[in-house]
């Protein structure tokens, strides 16, 4: 997808206000999917992908809105129902290991991504399908 440089302001203030407009309206959206609000944000995140792989031209990037609307009501939705299921005199302990597991979850991912992106390069890609449709065209010729 080719997105001009000048819509990406544009583009991001739409997925950071429709995360806001989601928030806000956090507690709606979860009396509508009770008791299946985490399946719900679940199946935002799959729908997202689904349309951004079957849609190839610029505007496809909007599917993106669907993983805004999920990270919006995250953190209310988690909020919620470890306030709901742990006793008060552990839930700041629970708390902040959450914040800890998720902080220690991004500094070993983020790391793991840039030596993947450097060792992945799209060369690397194209080269190796090249040379997978190559083995298949000549195992495709010796049964013949």
């Amino acid at each position: 997808m080719k997105i001009p440089v000048r819509y990406f302001g544009i583009i991001f203030f739409l997925f950071n206000i429709t995360a806001a407009f989601a928030s806000k309206r956090s507690h709606w959206i979860m009396d509508k999917t009770k008791p299946k609000t985490l399946t719900f944000m679940a199946l935002l995140m799959i729908i997202s992908f689904v349309l951004m792989g079957a849609v190839k031209v610029w505007f496809g990037v909007f599917a993106i809105l669907f993983q805004q609307v999920a990270r919006g009501i995250y953190r209310p939705v988690t909020t919620k129902y470890l306030n709901k299921h742990i006793p008060s005199d552990k839930r700041a302990t629970v708390l902040s290991f959450q914040s800890l597991a998720c902080n220690l979850s991004v500094a070993i991912a983020f790391p793991l991504m840039g030596v993947a992106m450097i060792i992945l390069t799209v060369f690397t890609m194209k080269y190796m399908k090249a040379r997978l449709g190559l083995k298949q065209n000549v195992q495709e010729g010796n049964e013949c």
